[in-house]
């Protein structure tokens, strides 16, 4: 099968959009001072969220539930671990971090996210 056949497909299904912001030092060009500030890195890039109930596994009965939630986007990004990924998803923007190093595939890549709550 021609990959770029099969990448179109995928990228079908991106029926989100998504910014990717950094955490960076930025210098300001009157006092050369370099203070941490947001930075976007990518803007509008087409992706596609997913989530997925998973059962922890542990003792006792019953168990405990929990979301977890993936974003499927193109191989050509550079992302970060620990970047905020802020997914417009049926018209409502969440944001996250991206907790890992993104599983990168021919087609694409995938990156496991958390809820963003603050910068580390």
């Amino acid at each position: 099968m021609d990959l770029t056949i099969a990448r179109k497909f995928i990228e079908k299904l991106y029926i989100n959009t998504c910014n990717v912001i950094e955490y960076q030092g930025v210098e300001d060009p009157e006092t050369h001072i370099t203070s941490m500030r947001e930075v976007t890195v990518y803007e509008n890039i087409p992706c596609k969220l997913s989530h997925e109930t998973v059962k922890a596994t542990g003792e006792g009965v019953g168990g405990s539930l929990f979301l977890s939630s993936r974003l499927i986007l193109s191989p050509d990004l550079d992302i970060k671990p620990g970047s905020k990924i802020e997914v417009i998803h049926n018209g409502q923007t969440t944001a996250y971090k991206n907790s890992s190093e993104p599983a990168k595939f021919i087609n694409h890549q995938e990156i496991m996210l958390s809820i963003f709550d603050g910068w580390s």
